[in-house]
C-alpha cells in the first residue's frame, strides 16, 4: 500500500512504530532509493573497472560468441531518473496529504528556503574540494576552473558545454534538480487546478 497507517492505528493494533517512522513516510519508497542508488553506484563501479557503459565486452556460451549485448549495468544511469521521480512524489504527497492543492501564497519561500538549506551546503563544499582537487591535479588551467567553479556555484553549468560535466562529472544532475525544484511550485499549482 502506497500509504502508511497513521500512529494511532498503530498503536491499536499494538504495533511498536520504528524510532524514526513517521505517518508520513512511505517504507517502498526508501527500497526505491537504494535501488536507485545501487544501480547508480554499480553502473559507475563497472566503467571504472572497464566495462563499456552500454554494452557487455564480447563474451562466449557453449562456443556461441555474443558481441554487442546491451549491458545490464546500464540500466544503473536510470537511477538518477528514479531519484527526480520519487523527489517529485515526495514533495507532491507532503502537500497533498496537508490537503493542499497548491503552495499558500506566504510558503514559496519558505520552500525554496528549505529546499536551498538541504542541498546547496554540502553541494558547495563537494564543488570546492573538486575545484581544489581539479587545480592540484592540473588538468585544467586556473582561469577555466574559476569561471566552471562559478557556474556550478549558481547551478548554470549544464548550460554550458565546456562546464556540464567539468570538475566533478557527478555535479551534471545538481542542474536538473534544482530546474526541477524551481519549477515544482508552479506545476504543483498547475496539478491544482486541473
Amino acid at each position: 500500500s502506497w500509504m502508511v497507517a497513521s500512529p494511532a492505528s498503530a498503536l491499536e493494533s499494538g504495533a511498536r512504530p520504528a524510532a524514526r517512522a513517521s505517518a508520513d513516510r512511505i517504507p517502498d519508497i526508501d527500497w526505491l532509493r537504494g535501488a536507485a542508488a545501487l544501480g547508480v553506484f554499480v553502473f559507475h563501479v563497472t566503467g571504472v573497472a572497464g566495462f563499456p557503459k552500454r554494452t557487455l565486452p564480447p563474451f562466449s556460451i557453449a562456443g556461441r560468441t555474443f558481441a554487442s549485448t546491451l549491458s545490464p549495468f546500464a540500466l544503473g544511469a536510470s537511477g538518477v531518473s528514479l531519484f527526480f521521480v520519487l523527489s517529485g512524489l515526495c514533495l507532491a504527497l507532503q502537500r497533498l496529504r496537508a490537503g493542499r492543492a497548491r503552495l499558500p501564497a506566504g510558503e514559496t519561500g519558505k520552500y525554496f528556503r528549505s529546499r536551498a538549506s538541504r542541498i546547496v551546503p554540502a553541494y558547495w563544499v563537494a564543488v570546492l574540494v573538486s575545484a581544489a582537487v581539479t587545480l592540484w591535479v592540473g588538468t585544467m588551467p586556473a582561469r577555466a576552473v574559476g569561471i566552471d567553479t562559478a557556474l556550478h556555484l549558481f547551478f548554470l553549468h549544464g548550460f554550458d558545454r565546456t562546464a556540464f560535466l567539468s570538475l566533478n562529472s557527478a555535479l551534471w544532475s545538481m542542474v536538473t534538480e534544482v530546474q526541477f525544484y524551481l519549477l515544482f511550485p508552479w506545476v504543483f499549482a498547475l496539478h491544482g487546478r486541473l
